[in-house]
């Protein structure tokens, strides 16, 4: 079977689970279930504008001018403070007034500085034939000390502000402590700094996978093994080592795999679009671990009860009404939050361990030879690497026990991400294992 056979499998794997995960995906735009991918479109910006009257372009060059106006008022004194808001120009200050700056993240400082600086310079180039005429105002006095200061740091600092943009890849946000964060984009009040703050925009959330902040871990972990997977998916499918009896069982659980794994990579790259967009993925993000128990289960039960057919659809619709209750109950209400994440883990971990039911019904009906054993060891490391991953993302360990020390690697949910790669790694050894056994010994 050709690739893009199983890609199409995919496709439709991934069109069942927006139907699920996404089932007021119609209700929120206003559109009948019939609508075209037109009316979509037509009936998702007018949802957009009337969420955001205003460009967002335009929003954003707001956002950013007051953040530099902000930044050059707290840099001026107190005295010149004190002149603004005579003239009206200014809030009022105390003299005991602070930098606004002091914030916990040390680089949000710097920050606020080389936006400081930045408008400083600009004000002074565009005031210099007006303080050739008035040399003691004191806009001259406050201008002139920020500028030389400027560019002494500019010449021992070797072009620190232009290396920067390139590093962040014109990024147009700052990373935000969690504290300044909406409620719906507090996932770990144990992860302090490093997060990305709402984008509302597809293009900044997909660039800032090239770029370091609190997701990149949770991203490219994932990312990583959707490639790895993709690629044994295609090596397995097209090798000429295997018949099709070692092929077609196999794609349920390539194409769960998959979709679990991209799912994951979507929802944590936009998990800081908006707090709708949000939810909907987080949904298809636990839709996708579903997906993931439920194919895997099918394809080995294939194998268990070859020889006994009428045992293997009984099983198999078994799993699949417990892996849709389970996207349900997940997916549903307040469940899907990061408030409840130890529930949600130890409901998939029950569905998982169901599929210890019909091992046990073979031992007892059939016993299970040693041939089969080596298999069966291997889902039993699987299942250890699947349980501990889920306990240390239910707990969160290590950042429960040093707050702010893993902002940006060594997670709990990167770990746990880690952990569900090497158990699908030790599944399709142990899926291999049966299915060998099988097709050499007869029923």
């Amino acid at each position: 079977m050709k690739i893009s056979t199983v890609a199409l499998f995919f496709q439709y794997f991934i069109y069942i689970a927006l139907c699920q995960a996404g089932r007021d995906f119609y209700k929120i735009l206003g559109v009948p279930r019939s609508a075209n991918l037109n009316q979509i479109k037509k009936a998702y910006r007018k949802l957009a504008k009337e969420l955001h009257p205003d460009k967002h372009q335009d929003d954003k060059i707001a956002h950013e001018k007051f953040q530099d106006i902000s930044a050059a008022y707290e840099v001026l004194s107190n005295q010149e403070k004190r002149r603004l808001y005579d003239k009206g120009e200014g809030p009022m200050v105390e003299p005991t007034v602070q930098p606004v700056v002091q914030a916990e993240a040390s680089g949000a400082q710097d920050e606020l500085k080389d936006d400081a600086v930045r408008l400083e310079i600009a004000r002074a180039q565009e005031a210099k034939p007006c303080e050739q005429q008035n040399e003691g105002s004191p806009v001259e006095s406050t201008v002139q000390p920020v500028v030389q200061a400027e560019e002494s740091g500019a010449k021992a600092d070797g072009g620190r502000l232009e290396s920067r943009k390139e590093v962040m890849f014109g990024a147009t946000w700052t990373a935000a402590h969690v504290s300044t964060l909406p409620p719906w984009l507090q996932e770990n009040e144990f992860v302090l700094n490093g997060h990305r703050p709402p984008l509302f925009s597809f293009f900044d959330c997909f660039l800032s996978i090239f770029q370091i902040h609190s997701e990149t871990g949770n991203i490219w972990s994932h990312l990583i093994a959707f490639y790895v997977m993709y690629l044994l998916t295609q090596w397995h499918m097209s090798s000429t080592s295997f018949n099709l009896e070692l092929k077609i069982p196999f794609l349920p659980y390539f194409i769960s795999a998959l979709g679990c794994l991209g799912f994951s990579v979507v929802f944590h790259t936009l998990v800081c679009h908006s707090e709708w967009v949000s939810h909907l993925f987080r949904k298809l993000d636990h839709c996708g671990i579903a997906i993931l128990i439920t194919g895997s289960t099918i394809s080995w039960l294939y194998y268990l009860f070859y020889c006994h057919s009428w045992l293997y659809v009984f099983y198999a619709v078994l799993c699949m009404s417990l892996g849709v209750r389970s996207a349900i109950q997940t997916i549903k209400g307040d469940l899907s939050t990061a408030h409840h994440r130890f529930t949600r883990s130890l409901v998939f971990i029950l569905n998982g361990l169901s599929a210890v039911i019909p091992c046990l019904h073979y031992r007892y009906m059939y016993g299970i030879p040693e041939e089969l054993m080596h298999s069966i060891h291997l889902l039993v490391i699987m299942a250890f690497f699947y349980i501990t991953g889920a306990l240390i993302y239910s707990c969160r360990v290590p950042e429960r026990l040093m707050p702010g020390k893993f902002d940006t690697w060594f997670q709990s949910h990167q770990i746990f991400h880690v952990f569900v790669f090497i158990a699908l790694v030790f599944f399709y050894r142990s899926l291999v294992f049966i299915a060998e056994y099988r097709l050499s010994t007869p029923c």
